[in-house]
């Protein structure tokens, strides 16, 4: 992401590695997929808070990169015997929740009728919370189907994700500006201003 620092993953890596050194200690060792959300700031990473929800953006976003055999990760995890460095795709991902108008406060669950020729767009379609059958669909007041697409670049990914949205019919809400040109820009003159000019270099994909 080329909206945070350089410093950012590694300091974000060590603490994790201190949470899960901890929960050994007290014999709760972890055994899994963990991720966190970090705020970066002038005064190193903070952590917000830590999950293992594979259906959350963070989750998916990196396992849709993964070359290496998922289910054999997971045995060598299971096993402790986790061998050899992952592989992973070196393209951006962007994935988008579509969900119910008013989620998030006062959400109002409708329809959604997918035309089957998002599936052939250069996306992924996951199916969340959501009834009915794989193209006419009854939302919930969660999120109803997440959205992803890979790319050289993250405005590229995301101008995939927002063109298949064309194939989706019905009542729902979107974040269009996440991963286009001008959001990421807004956000390194943010984290610019934040961490000091001269301080920032920031993340090149």
């Amino acid at each position: 992401m080329p909206f945070i620092s350089d410093r950012a993953p590694e300091e974000a890596k060590h603490i994790l590695v201190d949470i899960i050194r901890a929960m050994n200690s007290e014999n709760t060792p972890f055994k899994g997929i963990m991720y966190g959300q970090f705020m970066d700031t002038p005064h190193g990473v903070k952590v917000i808070e830590i999950n293992a929800r594979f259906a959350d953006p963070e989750g998916i976003n990196v396992l849709t990169l993964l070359k290496s055999d998922f289910v054999e990760t997971l045995h060598q995890i299971y096993d402790g015997n986790l061998q050899g460095d992952k592989i992973f795709e070196r393209k951006a991902s962007v994935l988008k929740y579509i969900v119910p108008i008013g989620y998030g406060s006062d959400p109002k669950p409708g329809e959604i009728e997918l035309d089957k020729a998002i599936f052939d767009s250069g996306v992924d379609v996951l199916y969340a919370s959501v009834s009915g059958d794989m193209l006419r669909l009854k939302q919930s007041t969660s999120r109803s189907l997440a959205i992803i697409a890979k790319g050289n670049s993250i405005p590229e990914a995301s101008e995939l994700v927002d063109s298949s949205l064309a194939h989706v019919k019905g009542s729902y809400y979107v974040r269009r500006d996440i991963g286009r040109s001008d959001f990421i820009q807004s956000k390194i003159r943010k984290a610019k201003a934040l961490l000091g000019e001269d301080k920032f270099t920031g993340i090149q994909l």
